[in-house]
């Protein structure tokens, strides 16, 4: 039997994945773009996953990231903590990867900070078909921290060519993101959205060590608590609950780690742990997310998205513009980040009854499947976008 059209085209198109970290390392952003590396190849399209050759704390683990994907790995300047070697690193690496593109379509994360604008550069001179995928948004994220100004030479000089040298399509995070960008840069491209931390693992049927039974709900907080999330909201969390009916599990890393660790020390509600499994995640009632509003669409927390894809309920500190209560706001509650946090918390916490959160967690059911139709579309709509610009 001849192959269809489609087949012949798919059997001619590459594509090369350019991010940061890319399975066996971890990475919550390697992990998506492993898993539409496989989807792209089990379409016939051929992958390249070009990455860097280091370390990233606190990240998903699991896989080989797709024994029919090319690997281009470059080397790790610096995984150390320090701000100034860290940014220096992260521009040597992101020129490293764009100077390894050679041909075909690239699809480009947002990790190393300024990959984007490294792309947008080469891909530009060399007349290279570029898919931007958004993560981090860069040098957004660097005003966002106070590190620089919006005004300031440099970060306009950045935006300017990201405006001159747009992307053909963009894989957005949310449709705020996306809106976000099109008013900032002018991208009125094409756009596919597609949430990070959508995945497919149920949880077990026996609780982990842990669980400490049906008698108390537990909370979690894991990952990430940098620059862009509210440590305050953590601790009010601690304070505001009751050790008789509640357990907060913590696990956090980043700028913010250390200090969360010392205050759990001090309530007894509050039980330090190493990383989780993905299947341990169905087994926290209600997780925590944090985002300052400074942060809006610049930053769409994944752990949001995981949380509800693992069937539990969400506590967001965040405005009501973000992606992530725009998409999984009926799973969860929101606490105004403006607001006195040890009132809200405090009277959040009164009303934390079991009725309460199993209504939330049976939204997240619906939203899990809605999530996970999403993701299967998107992937469908990123391999026709990749044959479309190979065939141009």
């Amino acid at each position: 039997m001849s192959p269809s059209l489609h087949e012949m085209s798919a059997h001619h198109s590459v594509c090369t994945i350019v991010n940061r970290n890319y399975p066996p390392d971890p990475g919550v952003t390697g992990h998506a773009a492993a898993e539409l590396a496989s989807f792209l190849t089990a379409h016939g399209i051929g992958v390249t996953a070009a990455s860097v050759a280091g370390r990233y704390a606190g990240g998903v683990t699991g896989g080989d990231g797709g024994s029919d994907v090319a690997r281009v790995r470059v080397p790790a300047i610096y995984d150390g903590k320090r701000a100034l070697p860290r940014l220096a690193a992260s521009l040597i690496e992101g020129r490293s990867l764009s100077r390894r593109l050679r041909g075909g379509v690239v699809i480009g994360m947002t990790d190393p900070p300024l990959l984007n604008w490294w792309l947008a550069r080469h891909c530009a001179k060399r007349g290279l078909p570029w898919i931007c995928w958004s993560m981090d948004l860069y040098p957004d994220a660097f005003a966002s921290a106070g590190l620089v100004s919006r005004g300031h030479p440099l970060f306009r000089r950045i935006r300017d060519t990201l405006r001159r040298c747009r992307p053909d399509h963009l894989i957005a995070l949310g449709a705020a993101q996306a809106d976000f960008l099109r008013e900032d840069l002018g991208w009125d491209m094409p756009c596919t959205i597609l949430p990070c931390g959508i995945h497919d693992e149920s949880w077990g049927t026996e609780p982990p060590a842990w669980h400490p039974g049906p008698g108390k709900t537990v909370l979690g907080y894991l990952g990430n608590i940098g620059q862009a999330h509210d440590p305050r909201f953590v601790r009010a969390v601690m304070r505001a609950l009751d050790p008789d009916h509640h357990l907060l599990l913590l696990s956090p890393y980043g700028v913010h780690a250390r200090g969360l660790l010392d205050e759990a020390a001090r309530h007894p509600a509050v039980r330090v742990v190493g990383n989780l499994q993905r299947g341990d995640l169905g087994w926290i009632d209600v997780h925590l997310v944090s985002l300052l509003p400074q942060w809006d669409h610049v930053c769409v927390p994944s752990k949001a998205v995981s949380a509800v894809c693992s069937g539990s309920a969400i506590l967001a500190c965040m405005s009501d513009r973000n992606d992530n209560w725009r998409m999984l706001g009926r799973a969860g509650w929101r606490i105004d980040p403006g607001a006195d946090l040890d009132a809200a918390l405090r009277q959040w916490a009164t009303s934390l009854t079991p009725d309460a959160v199993a209504a939330r967690k049976r939204e997240s059911v619906v939203l899990k499947r809605e999530l996970r139709a999403l993701r299967d579309q998107s992937f469908a709509d990123i391999r026709d976008v990749v044959l479309n610009l190979s065939s141009r």
